[in-house]
């Protein structure tokens, strides 16, 4: 597998872990993955890429969760509110998850760039 993580912050404060990933030898999805610190979001969405996907799915994990762990390299919390969502280009998939750390709340509801563009940026592992 190749896998991305990203930390994508909000005034300086990491509020969503994100982890994509498709198969290693998968040279569609490979240089949509390969962006260093710009968004994947804006490719997926933009359309600058022509692409389908599945339903957004959403849980809460806890301890003993792959995701759980990659949570914990941004905040500590006991559990965390989790997305994914499966794109397919050309055939082939790719997976995008997102873990939303506690902060994020706080950050929407007290951060200048709130309903606005601005603040967001991604920060490659």
């Amino acid at each position: 597998m190749t896998v991305r993580h990203v930390a994508l912050t909000l005034d300086d404060e990491r509020v969503v872990m994100a982890r994509s990933f498709c198969r290693r030898s998968c040279l569609v999805w490979l240089p949509v993955l390969d962006r260093g610190g710009r968004s994947l979001g804006l490719t997926l969405f933009s359309g600058e890429v022509e692409r389908t996907s599945g339903p957004l799915e959403f849980a809460t994990v806890g301890r003993g969760h792959p995701l759980f762990d990659l949570g914990r390299q941004g905040e500590d919390a006991r559990s965390y509110p989790v997305r994914r969502c499966r794109f397919e280009m050309r055939g082939a998939p790719l997976v995008v998850c997102e873990v939303f750390l506690p902060r994020l709340e706080v950050a929407l509801t007290t951060s200048p760039h709130r309903g606005g563009p601005g603040g967001t940026i991604a920060k490659h592992l």
